[in-house]
């Protein structure tokens, strides 16, 4: 009984093994490559799910990604079109377009990286056709990033193409500049800012100026035309004056009381009481007079 159970056992052992080696499962986000003595024919390609093959190691199955593989930390310095020197930091987004000549030329995903890695050596050759302040600069509509990296993209997918790889996307990470470049960078872009400063400086200044000659300017024509209508206003008055004095001519008496009223109320504009002796106030001699003279009649 012992014995029948321990070869039951290991029949399903074996036919376990022998479906793991004949069978294989593709998921949905892969695609596989099946080989027969590490050979891929034309219909060695395999899509997503399951299928049977030759048992290992006559059959082998290579799965690879659909999704975006991307190589990074790649860094080249070179020398811009003005001479300038700088260093690039870039990265690639690829894709395993063709399954089969990826098989047959680089198999693995490392070996594609080390390929991919050795392409970029020429991307150098398309930035070094631009000067630097294509590359860096603060008006965003001088800056040629993105036609630098759509020629890389295109110059890297047309020697991509022979691994059976597409390149996606090529783009620039980071900009960096050689110590020695720095500080010269650095001395002109405060030369420049200087200059700028002083420029804008001289420029307010002049429309200070500007400003300060136009303000005089519109009050000396303010001025004048104050005294021109002061001027008007003393001869308007100086002709009325000339008629009251030709009425005051005829009564001046009463000419002298009016002053002297207008007088006391430019002296006492607000309610005042004195006591005064009215035979001292001048401003009531004219009813003095002539209650001197009614005095006078009834005697």
């Amino acid at each position: 009984m012992r014995n029948k159970a321990t070869f039951f056992t290991g029949l399903v052992v074996f036919l376990a093994l022998l479906c793991y080696t004949v069978s294989y499962t593709v998921r949905y986000d892969e695609t596989a490559v099946v080989t027969f003595l590490e050979k891929a024919g034309p219909d060695a390609l395999k899509e997503p799910g399951f299928g049977l093959k030759a048992p290992w190691p006559l059959s082998k199955v290579y799965t690879y990604p659909r999704k975006v593989q991307v190589l990074e930390d790649v860094q080249q310095q070179i020398q811009t079109s003005d001479g300038k020197s700088v260093i690039v930091g870039l990265y690639v987004a690829w894709t395993i377009d063709q399954p089969l000549t990826f098989f047959r030329t680089v198999k693995t995903i490392d070996q594609a990286t080390e390929r991919l890695q050795a392409l970029t050596g020429e991307l150098p050759a398309v930035i070094t056709q631009y000067r630097f302040d294509q590359l860096v600069n603060p008006d965003p509509s001088q800056i040629k990033l993105d036609e630098i990296e759509e020629r890389a993209r295109e110059v890297l997918a047309e020697r991509a193409t022979n691994y059976g790889v597409a390149v996606a996307d090529v783009g620039v990470r980071e900009l960096e500049l050689p110590e020695a470049v720095t500080q010269n960078v650095f001395a002109a872009m405060r030369s420049t800012r200087e200059s700028l400063a002083a420029n804008a400086e001289q420029e307010g200044q002049a429309r200070a100026n500007q400003i300060q000659t136009e303000a005089t300017s519109v009050g000396d024509r303010i001025l004048a035309f104050a005294e021109r209508e002061a001027t008007a206003i003393r001869a308007e008055g100086q002709r009325d004056a000339v008629e009251q004095f030709d009425v005051f001519a005829e009564e001046p008496e009463l000419a002298i009381f009016l002053r002297q009223m207008q007088m006391l109320r430019e002296v006492l504009p607000y309610r005042t009481t004195f006591i005064l002796d009215a035979n001292e106030l001048e401003a009531l001699s004219p009813l003095r007079a002539e209650q001197a003279d009614g005095e006078g009649g009834q005697q």
